[in-house]
């Protein structure tokens, strides 16, 4: 239907008839100007929606309509260049589709929209086009003010474009022209006219005044409006009513920190081209930095200068293209306006700069449009990761007209950025019209690190402030800006240089932030833009475009700022020490040096160059440039190290023994003679996040101490020290030590530096000029606290134990010496011995300083004498049992070995290295002399080293073994004549020596094993050090590859030793060197000497159960075990205590039987039952009874009755895998049921070394309890005191000690099999037969080794058993679960043909043997006596044997005549079944079964007692 023109006075009547129809979506015009608009009810396309409309216009570009979701899905249909083009997205990404030619034509033209499910199809003029498109519904249900717009949108959505799916939509050309039949349907319903609900450029007539004539000038868009003829003059250079008045263009300034952006990633779809054009103004003289990019993933298109050019790079997509404009003569950081004009089609793209200088070219690959989601104006927060980037910083200077036109979107992004438009955001204090203000810079040189110039405190009042600048150095350390707060408050802010890298460091009262800026050394000689913006309690520092935010922890913080303002440096007359301890390069005392320029504060530039001048500020050029390299010439003397400054050069002269600018003094040179120091007393403590240190020393100990800090307020710790010819570290800053090593055998008697940095928590350690390394300290703590530094020496120099938190380190004293140290004490070190120089500790030369005496506060007893000779090393040995372990000895041809010693003991054994064959080397003190002892294959050698006196006198010896040739051995004590082996015909001249170098002793189960000719059964107590194997200087103590009992670092002498009566309740009495302990795990009481009562537990009068579970983790695999406790009970048949394997038939059961105490024990192979049958302990009497195992081995003793021993015959298994649960009070069967429980009480339960009563009084975490279990109290176990003691009772301690030995080696008729043995054969107690190896290889533990004769004891007669005359009928709750091997001395369903008696204590019919150890004691051979009273004495015995044997056989006979008990031996389990099994490499006796389970826990095999 045709819109019809209305003229003459039908006028009025008409335009009412034309509004009607308007509003009924019949015919409407649009005049385009801004904010013009027509608005519709929401249109819901669905999935089978359609729309279709006619409209006619004369503008190429304009926007159609546009409808979205208020989320991600939109409909935009706009003119580009003439052709319709139809964006649309529902969620799966946008889809284009274009349509028609030249329909900008005047004509009408029909557009249709229509959905079929995926399928959208875009028809104009009957030309269709279809695609498919992914993704969700078209979805306007959730929202109610979603409206179908026409021409455009109205002004108010400038400020809601977070409301709008496609935010570029407002910058879309208005339409201008005519709409007709607007028809369309939602979600298939039926095709209605839309009802208009606003508009704004709606014309009442379709006359066009412009046709009449255009009054706009300059370019200017004519449009007709009902108001009459309007000149559009948005797109041009003018303005006013008729486009008439030049614009003045807004510039805008930037410093470098400072950027225009926009970010349509979250806020919609971003900006789509297939042509753009980019022009803007510039004026900088910085030769590189971002102009503009924008881009969306792998879209981009970026502009930047580089090296005074400008370069372009862009990708669409399907590969870069990178072009470049630089005139070989001219620049563009000439400080000068230029223009820059790029324009792109599709893929031919073209750059032009002040219309004369051009370069064009054309994308590859088929891609023609461009993405744009983020846009950055002269920078960007981290530029150098910008796609394309070639540069690295921002844009510093001036630009005006930036405007980006993306096909019909056109951008005038200063203009938008001064009024603030939501679309961009300005990052920093970007200046608008002060470009001529700011331009020109007078740059200055801080030509020194103490040049600086002050300004005026920073006013930060306003809550808003900012500072900005350009620094160009290639010097990595200097204080660049600093001002302190106002008195009493710790507020400061600082930008400095440390290690190459730019830091802001800042309190704001809640305390002080620390920002790292540069993610990169900054000191690489070329320019850097710092822009600081302070915004009350956050802000950010921006270095080169790269923003790096801060926050106080308190929202009300604000900078509370007094004083100056220094720049470069601080003044000299500001102490380091009182800065904060935050400002590492302040600290450090480091100055900046190198250029510095443009310096803005608040947007008000500093004339720096006056600011000098008035100041007569020393050290300051006016002018920045760098300068030909300095080292070239060579300028440093005496080998220092020339470093490149900035326009000078640095002698590092560290590492010399020389100081000054050139390395041309002598520096002073202190000399240590072990108790000399070196002590300075700072005038204020001083917190220091940072040192550096450095020293140089001398010396010929491979130990001694260099440098410790300690302070009188915290713990805090740092020490440095030699210690085996290495130099170590150690730091504690409150929150855990770290240790560092570097270097080795820097006792070489050359000077060594070594190098200390540390930065917060990174602390590193070099020496000489080798690679440092590098440690993190543990914790949160990063401040060392420091009153004293030790150098040297510390003897009560440093008082101990000093008060204090451990969180800063303040200076005060510094010391340089030895450290004494005692005994017992742990990180003490040894007094240096040598000559150190150039200590360097934070720039202050302590040295030089005490040298001149210049100042007061420094303490010197170090002289320029002589290294003395000291001991190196000492340590002690406090236990006769002690000993360590060091890799072989190597004595080859020729060697050299030499110790020190000092003792009070006669004899103990020194040194023993075992080796192939019948090869050995040792060294032993016997009757106060030494003797050294080998075999090199020929035979067994001793000799007696020459000494005029006894040497275990408490002094000092020096040992020197020496093989200068391969037939003859010099051995010395002292400067006494050396021993001298002349090895001339020997027919063995090499020692073929193997396994481990034992200092100080050997196992206790090596002892018997060891060459005869060796009579030591102990070893060394006593100090022992300075020991050098053929140049090899172990500390034993760090070194050791084992360490066995007491060996500590020092000596001292014996002070205490044990006695008769030192421990109580038969207490092991262990004897250290200077004291002694009580070793009570066997007497079931507990404390020092053994006689304070242990946790008691009472159980019953119903079942109990106590358990010891170990965690799944630690469950131990044990060679050996010892379990004793103390218990009162009248019961006759309980268990005690059980301990179980996890995944294992293994298991340990101690059990009353008949009330008798028996253990029954299985490592895999077979019971084995041990127990004392001649003593019940069912009497309600106190009973102590001890049980030990070594590998099969087994003793078990009651109170103070013989003990009994067993050792089994055969290949047996010694191993108890995965020891999991330890049950007290009876045991758990399979269903979780107490079987046999012990009612009464138990006392001081202990477990290899573990109390598990005090465990469970504790109420430890692996501790359960069950059912009835009681914890008792002292006063109602004060009984068990009572022990009795009905073997010897008349006799006293001392006899029952000195006997004990005899009776624990003498045993009656019992339940005893073997004496024990702890070497190979049967006695082997490893689960692989390969590790039995020969007696003395030293791999056995020692938990029994007799060493006395031992005659074999008479068999017993055997007996057989009688007929069994009833049944015994079971009356135990695990009858019927109960499994062979349980431990139990009773099974239930006993064999055919055995009589099973109970309640009568049995006799036992097996036979026992038992073996000679083949070794004689002193307690089994008289001394001074005759031949003939051995004689009658052999008489007496063997008729008191006799006599034995004869009441023996009477008994026996007795016994088998008796109807009541018998005992029984199930001899149809025996051992020879393990003769047809395979061996297991895992230890395993017993081939694997068909199951994969291990082999040789066959619980089948059993013994059976009664």
């Amino acid at each position: 239907m045709a819109c019809f023109n209305i003229r003459g006075a039908l006028f009025v009547s008409l335009i009412v008839i034309i509004v009607f129809l308007c509003q009924t979506c019949l015919c409407f015009n649009l005049d385009g100007s801004p904010g013009s608009y027509a608005k519709f009810d929401h249109w819901e396309p669905c999935i089978n929606g359609s729309l279709s409309f006619e409209f006619k216009t004369d503008r190429p570009n304009a926007l159609l309509f546009y409808i979205d979701d208020g989320h991600s899905s939109f409909f935009e249909l706009k003119l580009v260049g003439g052709i319709a083009r139809l964006r649309l997205n529902l969620g799966g990404g946008t889809v284009i589709l274009s349509a028609g030619q030249s329909l900008n034509d005047q004509q009408w033209h029909k557009v249709e929209i229509r959905r079929n499910g995926e399928q959208t199809t875009l028809t104009v003029d009957k030309i269709e086009h279809t695609r498919t498109l992914h993704g969700n519904e078209f979805d306007l249900n959730s929202t109610d003010d979603r409206y179908f717009f026409i021409g455009g949108l109205p002004d108010d959505y400038d400020q809601k474009l977070t409301t709008l799916a496609l935010p570029s939509v407002i910058f879309e050309p208005k339409f201008r022209g005519s709409i007709r039949n607007l028809f369309y349907s939602s979600c298939a319903g039926p095709v209605e006219r839309p009802t208009m609900i606003n508009h704004d450029g709606i014309l009442s007539s379709d006359e066009d005044l412009c046709e009449r004539g255009n009054p706009c000038l300059n370019g200017g868009m004519c449009l007709t409006t009902d108001d009459g003829l309007m000149c559009d003059c948005t797109r041009i250079e003018f303005d006013g009513d008729r486009c008439e008045t030049e614009k003045i263009p807004s510039d805008a300034t930037f410093l470098g920190a400072q950027y225009f952006s926009y970010d349509l990633s979250s806020r919609g779809d971003p900006i789509i081209s297939n042509n753009d054009q980019l022009t803007l103004d510039f004026r900088t003289k910085q030769s590189n930095g971002l102009l503009f990019f924008t881009g969306d993933s792998n879209d981009y298109l970026n502009v930047a200068m580089k090296d005074g050019g400008i370069i372009l790079t862009i990708n669409l997509g399907s590969g870069s293209y990178e072009t470049e404009v630089r005139p070989g003569h001219v620049r563009f950081d000439d400080n000068r306006w230029h223009h820059l004009l790029i324009k792109r089609e599709a893929r031919e793209i073209s750059m032009e700069v002040d219309g004369v200088y051009r370069k064009s070219g054309s994308t590859t690959g088929e891609f023609t449009l461009l993405s744009s989601s983020v846009l950055y104006v002269a920078g960007s927060p981290n530029t150098v990761l910008l796609p394309g980037s070639r540069v690295k910083s921002n844009f510093k200077g001036c630009m005006r007209k930036v405007r980006y036109q993306a096909d019909n979107v056109q951008l005038d992004l200063t203009d938008l950025a001064k009024k603030s438009h939501g679309l961009i955001s300005v990052v920093g204090e970007v200046l608008f019209n002060r470009c001529q203000e700011l331009v020109e810079s007078h740059p200055i040189t801080f030509l020194t690190p103490t040049s600086y110039i002050t300004l005026p405190t920073w006013d930060v009042s306003l809550k808003r402030a900012s500072i900005a600048f350009q620094f160009q150095t290639t010097e990595p350390n200097g204080v660049i800006l600093y001002n302190s707060g106002q008195l009493a408050k710790s507020d400061f802010f600082a930008i400095e240089l440390l290690d190459g890298h730019l830091y802001l460091v800042i309190n704001l009262g809640s305390g002080t932030m620390k920002v790292k800026a540069s993610k990169q050394p900054v000191n690489d000689g070329e320019p850097h833009e710092v822009y600081l913006d302070y915004q009350g309690p956050q802000g950010y520092i921006t270095l080169d475009g790269q923003k790096e935010p801060y926050t106080s922890k308190e929202k009300g913080d604000l900078l509370q700022l007094d004083g100056y303002l220094f720049v470069g440096a601080i003044n000299d007359h500001v102490d380091a020490s009182t800065l904060p301890k935050e400002m590492w390069s302040g600290m450090l005392g480091h100055g900046y040096v190198g250029c510095f320029q443009d310096l803005v504060i608040n947007g008000n530039k500093v004339d720096l160059v006056a600011a000098a001048t008035l100041q007569l500020a020393e050290g300051i050029a006016e002018y920045c440039r760098r300068m030909e390299p300095q080292c070239l010439s060579y300028p440093c003397m005496h080998q220092g190290i020339c470093v490149e400054g900035w326009n000078r050069f640095v002698c590092d002269c560290r590492a010399t023994g020389f100081i000054d600018n050139v390395c041309q003094t002598a520096s002073t040179t202190l000399r240590y003679d072990g108790t000399q120091y070196v002590k300075v007393t700072m005038p204020e403590e001083s917190l220091t996040e940072a040192e550096d240190i450095s020293l140089r020393f001398r010396t010929m100990h491979p130990n001694g101490l260099l440098f410790m800090t300690s302070s009188d307020k915290t713990t805090d710790v740092m020490e440095l020290y030699l210690d085996s010819g290495s130099i170590k570290l150690n730091v504690d800053v409150g929150s855990g030590a770290k240790s560092l090593t570097v270097g080795n055998v820097l006792n070489d008697d050359r000077w060594h530096t070594v190098f200390i940095k540390r930065r917060a928590q990174t602390i590193e350690l070099a020496i000489d000029g080798h690679r440092p390394v590098t440690e993190k300290l543990p914790g949160q703590e990063n401040t060392l606290s420091t009153r004293y530094i030790v150098l040297g020496y510390k003897d009560r120099v440093i008082p101990g134990d000093l008060p204090g938190e451990a969180d800063e380190l303040e200076f005060r004293n510094i010391d340089l010496g030895q450290e004494m140290k005692d005994d017992n004490s742990v990180g003490d070190h040894s007094g240096f011995i040598g000559s150190m120089q150039q200590l360097m500790f934070n720039q202050n030369y302590f040295f030089e300083l005490a040298k001149s005496g210049r100042i007061e506060n420094i303490e010197v007893t170090a002289k320029f004498s002589t290294d003395d000779y000291v001991v190196r090393d000492p340590v002690t040995f406090k236990a006769a049992s002690a000993f360590a372990t060091l890799p072989c000895l190597h004595a080859y041809k020729k060697f050299s070995l030499s110790f020190q010693f000092k003792t009070t003991e006669d004899s103990g054994l020194v040194l023993f290295n075992s080796g192939r064959g019948q090869d050995f080397f040792a060294i032993e003190l016997n009757g106060g002399y030494l003797y050294y002892i080998y075999n090199m294959g020929a035979g067994a050698q001793s000799i007696q080293i020459n000494s005029n006196q006894k040497l275990n006198n408490n002094k000092w010896h020096e040992v020197r073994l020496l093989r200068p040739e391969l037939h003859k051995q010099l051995i010395r004590v002292d400067d006494n004549t050396p021993t001298v082996d002349n090895l001339g015909g020997s027919q063995a001249l090499h020692f073929d020596l193997e396994g481990s170098l034992f200092v100080g002793g050997v196992r206790k189960t090596m002892y018997h094993s060891l060459p005869k000719v060796i009579t030591s059964r102990h070893g060394f107590l006593g100090c022992l050090g300075s020991l050098d194997l053929n140049g090899y200087l172990p500390n034993l103590v760090k070194e050791a590859d084992t360490i066995h009992q007491s060996i500590v670092e020092g000596c001292k002498g014996p002070t205490t030793q044990c006695q008769p009566d030192s421990c109580a309740n038969d207490g092991r009495c262990v004897q250290q060197w200077n004291s002694y302990v009580c070793d009570c795990d066997s007497t079931s009481y507990s404390g020092p000497t053994c006689s304070d009562e242990s946790t008691s537990y009472r159980f019953g009068p119903t079942e109990g159960l106590l358990t010891f579970s170990y965690p799944a983790y630690q469950q131990p695999n044990t060679v050996g075990d010892n379990l004793a406790l103390g218990f009162t009970t009248y019961s006759k048949d309980a268990v005690l205590v059980r301990i179980d394997s996890e995944n294992f038939d293994d298991y340990i059961e101690m059990e009353l039987v008949n009330g008798n105490i028996f253990v029954v024990y299985n490592m895999g192979t077979a019971d084995h039952p041990i127990g004392e049958l001649f003593k019940p302990v069912n009497d309600g009497k106190y009973h102590v009874v001890r049980f030990t195992r070594s590998g099969p081995n087994a003793t078990i003793q009651v109170d103070d009755l013989i003990m009994q021993t067993k050792n089994p015959r055969g290949q047996q298994l010694g191993v108890f895998n995965n020891q999991a649960f330890v049950y007290v009070g009876g045991k758990k069967t399979e269903d979780g049921v107490i079987a046999r429980p012990f009612e009464g009480t138990i006392s001081g339960l202990v477990m290899n070394g573990i109390r598990i009563l005090d465990l469970a009084e504790a109420d430890d975490s692996r501790i359960t309890k069950e059912k009835s279990v009681y914890l008792e109290h002292s006063g109602a176990i004060s009984a068990r005191k009572k022990i009795t003691k009905e073997i010897l009772p008349n006799k006293d301690v001392t006899e029952m000690q000195s006997t004990m030995g005899l009776r624990q080696t003498t045993p009656k008729l019992g339940v005893t099999d073997d004496i024990i043995f702890s070497g190979a054969g049967a006695g082997c107690h490893s689960d692989d037969e390969d590790d039995c190896t020969s007696v003395g290889s030293g791999i056995e533990d020692d938990i029994i080794t007799p060493t006395v004769i031992i005659k074999t004891t008479p068999h017993p007669p055997t007996t057989t058993p009688r007929p069994r005359k009833r049944p015994i009928t079971c009356v135990e709750p695990d009858c019927n679960s109960r499994t062979k091997g349980n431990g139990d001395i009773f099974g239930p369903t006993p064999d055919p043909g055995y009589t099973d008696y109970r309640g009568v204590t049995p006799v036992y019919g097996m036979p026992n043997s038992l073996t000679p150890t083949g070794e004689t004691s002193k307690e089994s051979v008289g001394s001074g006596i005759g031949a003939t009273l051995n004689i009658g004495l052999i008489i007496g015995i063997a008729a008191g044997v006799l006599v034995a044997l004869l009441i023996l056989i009477f008994a026996l006979y007795k016994f088998r005549t008796r109807s009541e008990g018998t005992y029984k031996v199930d001899e149809s389990q025996n051992f020879s079944y393990l003769e047809s099994k395979k061996q297991q490499g895992n230890g395993a006796l017993l081939g694997a079964n068909e199951n994969n389970k291990r082999g040789g826990k066959k619980k089948d095999v059993k013994e059976w007692y009664v």
